[in-house]
């Protein structure tokens, strides 16, 4: 599907509809995510409702096939948010990322101490490591923007989630706009 790519950010529309199966057939097969991140998936869910699905049990650090990623999304929107949209609940569960990431001691160390832009910096490392072949880079302090490439996790719905849940943790009020140049490809933007 061919998908006009905007001048400008906008505040992306978290209600439209998601098309899981164009991700699932554009992602490559070599695409990885640790397992940190579908605990923490799984983590939010029962926290959302008490349910915590088990499709498998993840080791923290070691690497899935993102396709992991996406079921276990989808059975955790299922449970918690059953009336929501996938991309919506995608959203919702991002937010709680960095503050789950922030309850570790790599959290804790890493970036609880810094700004928010230091910390974003220091988020792009981590992104480096626990995702492949994604990547994520601070290309401007001001305004504040990331540049997210072959991340093949929703970076126009979970991801920004998770960058909204970080300006939270700081205090930063705004929200985070987007420019989306494919369905693995997006800029945010942080700020009002």
């Amino acid at each position: 599907m061919l998908q006009v790519v905007p001048q400008t950010f906008t505040r992306p529309n978290v209600r439209a509809p998601l098309a899981l199966d164009d991700y699932v057939r554009a992602m490559p097969t070599e695409a990885y995510v640790r397992g940190m991140f579908l605990n923490w998936l799984q983590d939010a869910c029962e926290r959302e409702c008490g349910k915590r699905p088990r499709i498998k049990i993840y080791t923290h650090f070691k690497e899935y096939p993102v396709a992991d990623f996406l079921e276990l999304a989808h059975a955790c929107q299922c449970y918690a948010f059953p009336r929501m949209g996938l991309r919506e609940a995608l959203y919702r569960f991002g937010l709680d990322v960095f503050a789950a990431l922030s309850r570790t001691m790599f959290g804790r160390t890493a970036f609880v101490a810094h700004d928010l832009a230091r910390t974003l910096e220091l988020m792009a490392q981590g992104y480096a490591a626990s995702l492949r072949p994604g990547s994520a880079e601070v290309v401007s302090r001001e305004p504040l923007t990331i540049g997210l490439r072959n991340m093949w996790t929703f970076p126009d719905s979970y991801h920004v989630g998770v960058f909204e849940g970080a300006m939270r943790m700081f205090g930063v009020r705004g929200v985070v706009k987007t420019r989306v140049l494919s369905l693995c490809d997006v800029d945010l933007t942080l700020g009002e």
